[in-house]
């Protein structure tokens, strides 16, 4: 977010012939003298505009989108002559750098009457930088992992100037899948032996349907069911490698719809009041919810309506695309508004073919409306699903067209729907943006990937063995996304350390990676983190068959030396004495060996605890056996 702006009013005078510049003043000629202003840079209701006259002298606060005033300059004649007479509104809306001049004579007015002023457009920065992490399987016995690092710019500048109204169609999938999960996380591609009884998981149909499917332990058994419906569901048999997901969302599509589509009629009825909304939701058969409403009169019954929505079976669009057409040729639009619909859906055609639904989009485009397309979940790696994306990208207008693989972007991508519709909003690239992975200590680069890279002069390598690596990407640009993919992405290779016995649940990067970045040259530099992933590592313990001899009088070898025969590195439990002298009790030597202490630990734990039973079983015989003798002795044995 940009943070504030302050803005001083004589950087807007303008040089005018015989007149020289007095002051400034908000709302009307007669109103009160102001000075300078300052925004907090927030958009909606947040947005603030303080005036002040002076530097500590605070007039008023106004809210953006909600309080409309002129600022006027006020210049002064060097002159006296006539100027006309007439009369001007002061508080009418004025373009940037618009005079007011006489209204008869096209000249200045005099001091005594209203005199040129200037429309100060107070610009704000809105939005965020989008970023993702992703660390995927690539060799499991091999314990290497492919790292993606994705980011994408969402911030648009956004003017004061009250936007254009325009009519709006949303035409709104309820299909019974807005119920899956938003978001999806690979695991592994494996069978249920290999999963965790305590977690839940999940797999897609790779069929056109592309079912989502629940999995979860119960009783001994695994069970399945569509992630749409609630219970166990049957019990999983085959026991087939498939390719399962995991999830830190608990939300489902719909529920993000809902969020995306309340916060976009709240957001259009404080830029533009006047704008309308209408409502078409589309399973197996379509429901016109409400006809075109004015969103600053009747957004409370909007946000109502569409929290309201239930789903059902079945997608056919053309259902949905038919009685929005009917709702666009209804409508009489005298005052020639700009129209749009648009089209979520987030599955393949369910009973209806593509010929169809172009019919059903022609006639949407013959009423003068342009189509926005929204995918959610239209996954590439399923021949179906990808096909319905490549057809909405398609019949989408003007590069109208928007995907969103997690639905919880859905909000993202209405705000880029709201600045493309009302024209309000300016997409703004980050540049010159500086990006950090720290790479875990218990992870390393392949050397492959250092090849690729050195080759880039914008990279570098840095760190150490022991608190770890890290990767660093200078002089970036992170591009304004259009259809919800990442503009900015790298893909890399890290291997798991032999000394890295394994574990479950790994972060394979520091909390502290992320973007360094400034939204424009005025602003602060801010940083944006990127998630933390885990992966699983297999465990990987080996014990050598060896001894290792300490003479009298030699030095103790180091923790190093020993521990690299027995398990290949770490810490040992040694202590070095005086030559002639005895180990009297164990000291816990740190290494600088690049091993974590967690695991460490839990090898030197597994050690004393084998070592502490074996001792208590040897006590234990010992006094069975001299029970045993004793017992015989008595008898006379």
């Amino acid at each position: 977010m940009y943070k504030r702006q302050d803005i001083s009013f004589s950087d807007y005078v303008e040089i005018i012939d015989n007149y020289d510049y007095k002051y400034a003043k908000v709302d009307k000629i007669s109103g009160k003298t102001v000075t300078s202003a300052v925004t907090n840079g927030s958009s909606g209701k947040r947005a603030k505009l303080t005036l002040y006259n002076g530097k500590d002298n605070k007039i008023e606060t106004l809210s953006y989108s909600t309080t409309t005033k002129n600022i006027y300059l006020v210049y002064t004649a060097k002159s006296t002559g006539s100027t006309g007479s007439g009369t001007i509104e002061d508080t009418a809306p004025q373009l940037s750098h618009q005079k007011y001049t006489n209204t008869k004579t096209n000249e200045p007015q005099t001091e005594d009457y209203q005199k040129p002023v200037i429309q100060v457009d107070v610009e704000l920065i809105e939005g965020d930088l989008q970023t993702s992490k992703t660390a995927k399987v690539d060799n499991w016995d091999d314990r290497t992992y492919n790292i993606t690092l994705n980011a994408s710019s969402n911030y648009t500048k956004i003017t004061s100037k009250e936007p254009e109204p325009v009519k709006i169609v949303f035409v709104l999938d309820t299909s019974g899948s807005m119920h899956f999960r938003s978001s999806l996380v690979p695991y592994k591609t494996c069978t249920t032996d290999a999963l965790d009884k305590e977690e839940t998981y999940y797999y897609v149909l790779s069929t056109d349907a592309a079912t989502m499917y629940r999995v979860k332990y119960s009783d001994g058994n695994w069970y399945y069911i569509d992630d749409s419906k609630e219970g166990l569901g049957e019990k999983l048999t085959d026991n087939k490698e498939r390719l399962y997901y995991t999830t830190n969302d608990a939300n489902d599509r719909f529920y993000y719809l809902k969020q995306a589509a309340t916060n976009f009629t709240t957001q259009l009825a404080q830029s533009s009041p006047n704008s309308e909304i209408a409502l078409v939701t589309f399973n197996k058969t379509a429901t016109e919810q409400f006809d075109f409403k004015n969103v600053g009169k009747d957004s409370a019954y909007i946000t109502e309506t569409i929290n309201a929505m239930e789903t059902s079976g079945g997608t056919h669009q053309n259902e949905g695309l038919d009685r929005a057409y009917k709702i666009l040729n209804n409508d009489q639009n005298t005052s020639n508004l700009k129209r749009y619909v648009v089209l979520l859906t987030d599955g393949c055609p369910n009973g209806v073919t593509y010929d169809q639904i172009t019919t059903s989009i022609n006639k949407i485009k013959s009423t003068n409306t342009k189509l926005i397309t929204v995918g959610v979940g239209l996954d590439e790696t399923n021949t179906g699903l990808k096909a319905a994306k490549d057809y909405l990208q398609a019949n989408a207008d003007d590069n109208m067209a928007y995907n969103a693989n997690d639905a919880s972007h859905l909000n993202t991508i209405f705000t880029q729907i709201l600045g493309q519709t009302t024209n309000s909003n300016t997409p703004l690239s980050v540049e010159n943006a500086t990006i950090t992975d720290y790479i875990d200590p218990r992870f390393e680069l392949t050397e492959e990937t250092k090849k690729e890279l050195n080759k880039d002069s914008n990279v570098t390598i840095a760190g150490d063995e022991t608190s770890g690596y890290y990767i660093t990407w200078k002089n970036q640009t992170i591009n304004y996304s259009t259809d919800g993919k990442p503009t900015w992405t790298k893909t890399f290779q890290v291997k798991a350390k032999d000394t890295f016995i394994g574990d479950n649940n790994v972060t394979t990067n520091g909390a502290q990676s992320g973007i360094t970045y400034k939204v424009t040259t005025k602003a602060d530099y801010t940083t944006k983190l990127f998630p933390q992933p885990t992966v699983n590592v297999k465990s990987q313990l080996k014990v050598d068959n060896n001894t290792a001899t300490i003479f009298k009088a030699d030095s103790i070898p180091t923790d190093k030396d020993v521990l690299g025969k027995l398990f290949g590195g770490g810490d040992v439990a040694v202590e070095k004495v005086s030559a002639g002298k005895t180990i009297t009790k164990n000291k816990i030597v740190k290494t600088t060996n690049t091993v974590k202490t967690g695991d460490t630990a839990r090898v030197l734990l597994f050690c004393v605890l084998a070592l502490i039973s074996g001792l208590i079983l040897l006590a234990y015989g010992i006094y069975t056996l001299n029970k045993n003798t004793k017992r015989r002795r008595q008898k006379g044995e």
